[in-house]
């Protein structure tokens, strides 16, 4: 099971560094060994609270994406969030699939719609986007394009902050 690198301190709680920005992607990444949320599910139920306490983990989904949605005040990219499948909602809002999509029946669609949707957030250009789609340069300026179109208050939110900057 591994627990006995588990950084559990006299008090019984778990303190580990989360390691900030230490993935490419810029998300922590602590340590397995030590974080309890490294090892295998099962061993979650370990986590007690004190009496009359109470524990919640919760894992906020499309994190940045519902960021960027309440910042901007844009009620398309809110609507995309609340959907469930922003990326999938963002490919039937631009017409790219048929309203009746599924990530099922769609994953390559989806796919191509769900690196665009992040790419955007961290400003990448369209020969970024072809290089991490591995399409054409035309290809992913016309996703931008339909991203831009189906998203106008982010975008202009975001070119604020930019300039603002």
């Amino acid at each position: 099971m591994k627990l006995e690198k588990l950084a559990v301190g006299s008090d019984g709680r778990n303190r580990a560094m989360l390691s900030p920005f230490a993935s490419r992607s810029g998300r922590n990444q602590p340590s397995n060994n030590k974080f309890i949320f490294g090892p295998s599910v099962w061993l979650r139920g370990l986590i007690k609270p004190a009496v009359g306490r109470s524990i919640a983990y919760v894992d906020w989904s499309q994190q940045e994406l519902g960021i960027a949605a309440a910042l901007s005040q844009d009620p398309a990219l809110g609507q995309a969030y609340a959907s469930g499948d922003p990326y999938l909602e963002f490919a039937k809002m631009a017409g790219a699939v048929p309203p009746s999509a599924t990530k099922k029946t769609h994953p390559n669609e989806r796919s191509a719609y769900k690196v665009c949707m992040l790419a955007t957030q961290y400003g990448m250009s369209e020969h970024g986007l072809a290089a991490k789609l591995n399409k054409p340069v035309a290809f992913a300026r016309n996703l931008l394009r339909r991203h831009r179109e189906t998203f106008p208050v982010f975008w202009r939110w975001s070119q604020s902050q930019v300039d603002t900057a």
